[in-house]
């Protein structure tokens, strides 16, 4: 009984932001695995989200049964984290790459030296040495700058698809809402993450934070990723 009464309060405690994260990734999942071999969209994305939704509720499950203290607790999510925003990358410049042929390199040059100067900058300004950045601080730094880099791509996406005159209903093109879902997440999450790792906060606004400005948009990305699952592509490469 007191395993429930931790996990309630649990739920309580990020607003109920987890539970809707994994009800929504489940979905995603299922309704994934249902159009695997019919869609192109459902075999790229079913993998990471199959990785992901194994990692979250290995987390959850720890953070209940209290199987680890709990700064082994906070490492490990912090690993886990690094470790989605890995596979996050990797899947959508590969997504991105195969639907738009038309794409320029040096945008991701410049997006990488933009990233890594300003990253120092703020290091040097925040009197926080690159040799004392925390795991914390690096696995947010690296989702914000995985983001900056996909974020150019998601946007000559979602212009390829507006000029497409072959698309009669762009809400009806999986890219459509792939596309969507990459444009709010990094509006939102690139600032957070990129500066949460250099402030120091109390716990209470932290669980907040958290709870708002990772979960939720994570959560609307993924409820994206299962529309296109349900539209049918219009046009192939």
């Amino acid at each position: 009984m007191s395993t429930i009464n931790d996990l309630i309060a649990q739920l309580e405690m990020n607003y109920y932001t987890r539970l809707i994260l994994l009800i929504t990734e489940l979905s995603a999942l299922v309704i994934g695995l249902r159009k695997f071999k019919t869609l192109d969209t459902a075999r790229i994305f079913v993998w990471y989200i199959a990785f992901d939704l194994s990692l979250y509720i290995s987390s959850i499950l720890i953070d209940t049964f209290h199987l680890i203290p709990v700064p082994q607790i906070n490492k490990l999510n912090d690993t886990i984290n690094l470790s989605v925003s890995v596979a996050e990358i990797g899947i959508y410049l590969y997504y991105f790459k195969m639907e738009v042929r038309k794409t320029d390199l040096k945008i991701y040059f410049f997006a990488i030296i933009f990233t890594v100067t300003t990253y120092l900058f703020l290091s040097v300004a925040l009197s926080r040495p690159i040799n004392k950045i925390s795991l914390s601080s690096a696995s947010y730094f690296f989702s914000s700058a995985s983001f900056l880099l996909i974020f150019p791509l998601s946007m000559i996406s979602m212009l390829d698809l507006l000029n497409n005159n072959k698309i009669k209903k762009i809400h009806r093109e999986p890219r459509f809402w792939i596309t969507i879902g990459v444009l709010y997440y990094s509006a939102v999450s690139i600032p957070f993450y990129f500066f949460r790792g250099f402030f120091d906060m109390e716990y209470k606004l932290k669980v907040m934070l958290d709870s708002v400005l990772f979960y939720t948009p994570f959560t609307l990305n993924l409820m994206c990723i299962l529309i296109a699952f349900i539209c049918k592509k219009q046009v192939k490469n």
